[in-house]
């Protein structure tokens, strides 16, 4: 078993590495809203965690600052992997047969050959950049986006960092907003792998 901040319990390593799981994306989602806090707190945005389920993703932890409560919370939504900049993080994070079984049903299922050969060299590109950003995905919204990976090169989850477009052009602000969410990112993944790492204490 592992504990959260709040010392509680949760799922431990063992059962957090089942990929993809019910459980796993429970215990994770509980697990995560520590960093999700720490991150929307320190930036003024919104964070948030999301998982793969069948090459969708979802939405399975949320936090917003302050200044973003009014926003429609997002938690429980589901979309496909591609459309969401989370999304296309996870999907770099994949061994290369998965990541070509997906890009196989998504030129057969909706997209033109040209269109799945650009969004293959796009997961190329963010695999060895770990981080991603866009601003062309929503008209109000930005995100950057960066996977949980822990040590036996498990990817767990994707955390991203959302803000309105404009407040998301300023480059000092993303430069702040990668930081942060790289830390944010390790610190979980440290979490994950040791049960007697305090989530809480990395982040202090």
């Amino acid at each position: 078993m592992a504990r959260d901040g709040s010392d509680r319990y949760l799922l431990g390593p063992a059962l957090l590495k089942l990929a993809r799981s019910p459980l796993h994306a429970t215990s994770l989602a509980a697990m995560s809203r520590v960093a999700l806090r720490w991150l929307a707190d320190r930036l003024g945005l919104m964070a948030n965690l999301q998982v793969l389920e069948n090459f969708d993703t979802r939405i399975v932890a949320e936090i917003r600052s302050v200044r973003y409560a009014r926003l429609v919370d997002r938690e429980g939504e589901r979309w496909p992997a591609h459309s969401t900049v989370a999304g296309i993080v996870l999907l770099s994070q994949l061994v290369e047969p998965e990541r070509r079984r997906y890009l196989t049903e998504l030129k057969s299922a909706e997209s033109p050959e040209a269109a799945a050969a650009a969004l293959a060299e796009l997961l190329s590109s963010v695999r060895a950049q770990v981080t991603h950003f866009d601003d062309t995905v929503d008209p109000l919204l930005a995100a950057m986006a960066c996977p949980i990976v822990t040590p036996d090169e498990a990817c767990h989850g994707a955390i991203s960092i959302v803000g309105v477009r404009a407040e998301m052009a300023d480059p000092d602000l993303r430069d702040r907003c990668e930081v942060r969410l790289r830390t944010a990112c390790d610190a979980l993944a440290q979490a994950i792998n040791n049960p007697d790492v305090s989530l809480q204490g990395l982040l202090s």
